[in-house]
């Protein structure tokens, strides 16, 4: 029959009574406080280092210990790392000058070359995942993934959607998180507003964290999601032993200033 005549699909509703009596748990965490299963995008601007953080992040899944000096993995297991913006060649100084060499980098896979997002990309991390389930998928960075010159003629904000949510769906399906590497736009703005692209980049998410240099050396890692309460933290990148970021505060402890910061973390280690 003609389709106008078709019966549609009956919806499938639910009373309010039954929404409001409905239970589910609390999102279990990766990292406490931190990462969450689904898609989080991770915006900062260029050689503020949050690919330094995401691979540490990675490293700290795979052995199953601490993040930042202060943040457990409640969740270790293995990780698939697509970098398309390095080589081998750079990832290698980069992990030792992270960590000591241990069999936990076997639960770390890192993947150099994949086909755009939309046209094979996603199957292949569907494919990889069904073969060999993952806590976390990193993608660094959304721009090179998503080949962004291959898109003519299409609904920029539509496309951009579409990407993001093609990429939540294989979170859902696989039950991990995926960490989508992206560039913050030149001008500063407020929270999700300096995520560069169309709304549809931010609209399909999960989480959203932003990473800001501020004065003093210091930086501010801003988390804004569905289910959990934002969060602040105040992180700062050392140069010494060991090298990589360190978390020095947290909520109100990051409108402190450095000098406060400093008699806090003293205050902290005497304790112990």
């Amino acid at each position: 029959p003609p389709a106008a005549r078709r019966c549609p699909k009956p919806l499938k509703a639910h009373t309010a009574f039954e929404v409001y009596n409905s239970e589910f748990k609390e999102p279990e965490p990766i990292i406490d406080s931190l990462l969450y299963n689904g898609l989080t995008i991770f915006v900062a601007r260029p050689k503020v280092g949050k690919s330094w953080f995401a691979l540490q992040i990675a490293i700290a899944i795979a052995n199953g210990t601490s993040l930042g000096g202060c943040l457990r993995v409640r969740k270790p297991g293995r990780v698939l790392y697509i970098a398309l913006e390095e080589s081998q060649r750079r990832t290698a100084p980069r992990l030792r000058k992270l960590t000591g060499l241990s069999n936990s980098l076997e639960k770390i896979d890192f993947v150099y070359e994949i086909d755009p997002l939309m046209t094979g990309g996603a199957l292949q991390i569907d494919s990889h995942l069904t073969e060999y389930p993952c806590v976390l998928v990193v993608v660094d960075t959304f721009y090179a993934f998503s080949r962004q010159s291959e898109r003519k003629n299409v609904d920029i904000l539509q496309a951009d959607y579409n990407q993001i949510n093609t990429l939540r769906e294989i979170c859902e399906k696989h039950g991990c998180a995926l960490l989508l590497i992206h560039h913050a736009r030149k001008a500063p703005g407020p929270g999700i507003d300096v995520v560069l692209g169309t709304s549809g980049v931010t609209a399909a998410c999960d989480h959203i964290w932003v990473l800001e240099r501020k004065t003093e050396g210091d930086c501010l890692l801003t988390i804004t999601s569905r289910e959990i309460e934002e969060t602040v933290y105040v992180m700062r990148l050392e140069s010494g032993e060991p090298f990589g970021w360190r978390i020095t505060g947290k909520g109100v402890e990051a409108e402190l200033s450095a000098e406060r910061r400093a008699i806090v973390e003293l205050l902290r280690s005497e304790e112990h």
